[in-house]
């Protein structure tokens, strides 16, 4: 794969912008309450249900997958609700999908000192983590998957 480009192949162009404020707000509090009331693996597979999986064909816009992550980032700093690395990742998940753009939750840990971490992401290419930080993770084989 070339990711020299920032493209890697993945589905059709969206003719969609980045989701509004508004609408992050509200994804990012209805993921933190449905992690609340139902668990995280009854979530996922509720959003695979609603937003499966779209094929990768043709190129990621991966410059419209950061800016929705970082629009969600931004919004839950304002939210009535905690919303970390988890809520905000599976969030930016059905907001990618949404939009056509194909996304995955990941989940990983380090060891020592313990750390465990949730992201999204598009193609094989993590979205808006530091390179560092994803060294430092191991992946997790989640049962969702």
């Amino acid at each position: 794969m070339e990711v020299a480009t920032g493209e890697v192949p993945a589905p059709h162009s969206s003719s969609e912008p980045i989701p509004g404020r508004l609408r992050c707000c509200v994804v990012v509090m209805a993921t933190r309450l449905g992690l609340v009331a139902f668990g995280c693996r009854r979530i996922v597979k509720f959003v695979d249900a609603i937003y499966p999986q779209v094929p990768e064909v043709g190129t990621i816009n991966l410059a419209l997958a950061r800016e929705v992550s970082v629009q969600v980032a931004r919004v839950s700093a304002f939210v009535p609700v905690r919303a970390i690395c988890l809520e905000q990742s599976l969030a930016s998940v059905v907001l990618l999908r949404r939009i056509g753009i194909p996304a995955k939750l990941r989940l990983g840990v380090q060891v020592y000192p313990f750390y465990a971490h949730a992201w999204v992401e598009c193609g094989d290419q993590p979205i808006n983590e530091p390179p560092e930080l994803m060294r430092a993770l191991v992946p997790l084989s989640v049962p969702w998957e």
